[in-house]
């Protein structure tokens, strides 16, 4: 294992990434994505091993994705770039979680409780917790239906792939700046890659 995963640099960060991939602690595609966005945004630094994570504070960050902008405007399309500023801060915010020992995981991705009475945050990569298995669907997966409706809410299936409906709950009276900025806020989600030759 890379000395330089507790270094809080871009370094660790990028064998932060490593480790995810080798201990199966993330899907290989979605660690890959980020591991290219990380490697994407640090690219603005001479010394991008060494960048100090730790000292990015937010108006820092904002100066550092900034640059990143400049740099690579006419390289990478905008939503290009918009991608790759999204998946260094979701990773930068990952890392320093997990060196602080907290639960680093994205919401969606974090185990649920065994029963095994551990529930230890973990600092270091020498045990590797579990990550739920994701069974293939036989009939088409859908998210479980809410037993108490919300006031205000309707709840709209969305066939998101084949095999795969996701279910939305969106106001009554939804308007075309909310449907906008959900929009805008699902796109952030997505880890297909977006690099372009």
């Amino acid at each position: 294992m890379s000395e330089a995963i507790g270094s809080g640099t871009g370094a660790g960060l990028l064998a932060f990434l490593d480790w995810t991939i080798e201990k199966n602690e993330l899907n290989k595609a979605t660690a890959s994505a980020l591991k290219t966005g990380v490697r994407n945004v640090l690219s603005v630094e001479d010394d991008a091993d060494g960048v100090d994570l730790r000292s990015l504070d937010e108006g820092a960050m904002e100066n550092f994705l900034l640059r990143f902008t400049n740099k690579t405007r006419g390289q990478f399309k905008d939503k290009s770039q918009e991608v790759y500023r999204q998946r260094f801060r979701q990773s930068v915010a990952m890392y320093l979680t997990w060196l602080d020992g907290g639960d680093w995981r994205p919401a969606r991705l974090r185990p649920t409780a065994s029963g095994n009475g551990n529930g230890t945050a973990q600092r270091r990569p020498t045990k590797p917790s579990a990550t739920p298995p994701v069974a293939p669907a036989v009939e088409p997966a859908e998210a479980p239906r809410s037993t108490t409706p919300i006031v205000g809410l309707i709840e709209y299936p969305f066939p998101l792939r084949p095999g795969l409906r996701a279910r939305l709950m969106l106001p009554e009276d939804l308007s075309a700046a909310e449907a906008g900025r959900i929009a805008a806020f699902v796109r952030t989600l997505a880890f297909e890659d977006t690099t372009e030759d």
